[in-house]
């Protein structure tokens, strides 16, 4: 983490007179201190793979850089351009390659609230007239490829609203602000049952959220805070199975019994060390989803260049 604590040395100064870091009472208030037009620019890296009986399996990766800038601030919220390029994927499918670069975003304008926590999608029509052009485009480019139809029909229903397209295209940005707006306190957990998405469509699922406070560096005026979030396995599990029971004459593939069908397990463990002014300097999220004996994982990095 040399790299990190050399990034911010600039910001060092003008945090002292916004310390969100109260030692005396052990605890970090997370709020974002920009001021219009400030920028910073981070790298964010996406692994996924499979590991079963112990080998690792469909392993993709994908990189690329992102500016942020503070484009408007009022007392209640802030505006936040959120720009990306140099997009580099790594997969040993062409058609999945093909697929994260068309949908690959090129620009998110984002709204917070006055601390710097995620509220909305501000140019969602723009992102799904985009992304539903490079979709089509590459449906003309791959056509004749097997269950092409049925793969972008699944991409297009990330586009169907904006809600649809927050839940399915922005996780780098509610990775970068999972923090902002809390008060945590050193020593004493946060334990809260909350609703996520549910990206098989229907109901969102509960689950059981853990945020607790690792470190607070006075000196280098930064906090390191952690957080575990466990999907309701039920859910799940319920949730799997109808998408399976809906897709599976499309997919080609028979229906197990109910009682064969395996448990779920899905667990998201995310690590942020944020500066005192809001800024992320590293933050990292790892997701596991366990069925059937197989171990799904993606990694998710963005870390201040």
């Amino acid at each position: 983490m040399k790299r990190a604590f050399v990034s911010v040395t600039s910001l060092a100064f003008a945090a002292l007179s916004f310390a969100q870091m109260n030692m005396k009472d052990s605890t970090v208030q997370v709020i974002g201190y920009w001021d219009r037009n400030e920028k910073q620019s981070y790298t964010v890296s996406h692994e996924e793979y499979k590991v079963a009986k112990g080998d690792t399996l469909d392993r993709n990766i994908l990189k690329y850089d992102v500016g942020i800038t503070i484009i408007d601030s009022t007392a209640g919220s802030y505006t936040i351009e959120w720009d990306y390029s140099n997009l580099v994927v790594q997969s040993a499918s062409p058609m999945l390659k093909k697929l994260m670069k068309a949908t690959m975003l090129t620009k998110a304008v984002i709204k917070t609230t006055e601390c710097g926590a995620f509220v909305e999608l501000l140019n969602w029509k723009d992102v799904r007239t985009e992304s539903i052009r490079s979709i089509r485009m590459l449906g003309y480019e791959l056509k004749g490829t097997p269950n092409l139809d049925q793969i972008l029909k699944q991409q297009m229903a990330k586009y169907e609203t904006k809600e649809s397209i927050q839940n399915a295209l922005i996780d780098e940005i509610k990775q970068f602000y999972a923090f902002h707006g809390g008060v945590y306190k050193y020593g004493s957990d946060v334990v809260s049952t909350i609703q996520v998405p549910n990206k098989y469509g229907g109901n969102p699922f509960d689950a059981k959220v853990t945020i607790w406070v690792d470190t607070l560096d006075e000196k280098h005026s930064y906090s390191t805070l952690c957080m575990t979030n466990t999907v309701d396995s039920v859910q799940l599990w319920n949730a799997a199975y109808d998408y399976l029971s809906k897709s599976a004459s499309t997919l080609a593939v028979s229906l197990p019994k109910k009682e064969d069908f395996p448990s779920f397990t899905n667990v998201t463990y995310t690590t942020a060390q944020i500066h005192n002014l809001g800024w992320v300097i590293y933050s990292i999220v790892t997701k596991e989803v366990e069925a059937d004996h197989v171990l799904k994982v993606e990694e998710q990095i963005i870390e201040l260049k």
